[in-house]
């Protein structure tokens, strides 16, 4: 009877080592105590079925129109869309070995993202900026200039669209009935 406390004391010394819990997410396929690796099978979500009721298409040609003019307007989108274009036209296939041709298309580069920097800002309301590197050693609130706050506000300014098309009969009825 008296070894059973130390047989106890030992037995727990030995399980020590295996004593690690960690966190698994999926369907685990296999373990192995020794290395401590698992198999783990990658969830996968089943597909469903649904019907699609065509509750936006008959929407969709006047919801693009109320968005490609709120785009049009937005500076920043404007912006973006500038560069954009820019970009296209003056494209650097191939790198020149000329460096004074390398600095020219740099100070290029420079120039343009300057003056559209400031010409957003200009029409923003918000400070300029003097030298290019003024603008990029900048300290600007980001969400000023935030373009996924700006494309996030334009998808809830669409689906504020929808529910007013969709509902608009139905105001229509409550102001003639009231």
């Amino acid at each position: 009877m008296r070894l059973f406390p130390f047989l106890l004391v030992l037995l727990a010394i030995s399980c020590e080592k295996n004593t690690q819990v960690f966190r698994v997410a999926g369907t685990v396929y296999s373990v192995d105590l020794d290395t401590q690796h698992a198999i783990i099978a990658h969830d996968t979500i089943p597909k469903t079925s649904f019907k699609n009721f065509n509750r936006v298409s008959s929407y969709k040609n006047i919801l693009k129109e109320k968005s490609f003019t709120r785009v049009n307007q937005s500076p920043l989108f404007r912006s973006i869309e500038l560069r954009k274009k820019w970009q296209d036209n003056n494209e650097i296939e191939l790198l020149d070995l000329n460096l004074e041709s390398r600095k020219k298309q740099k100070n290029n580069i420079e120039t343009f993202l300057l003056s559209n920097e400031n010409s957003l800002r200009n029409e923003l309301g918000l400070p300029t900026f003097l030298t290019y590197k003024d603008f990029i050693e900048r300290e600007d609130d980001p969400e000023i200039l935030d373009i996924d706050e700006e494309i996030l506000g334009e998808a809830a300014n669409i689906l504020i669209d929808l529910v007013e098309l969709k509902n608009k009969p139905i105001l229509a009825m409550n102001n003639q009935t009231g």
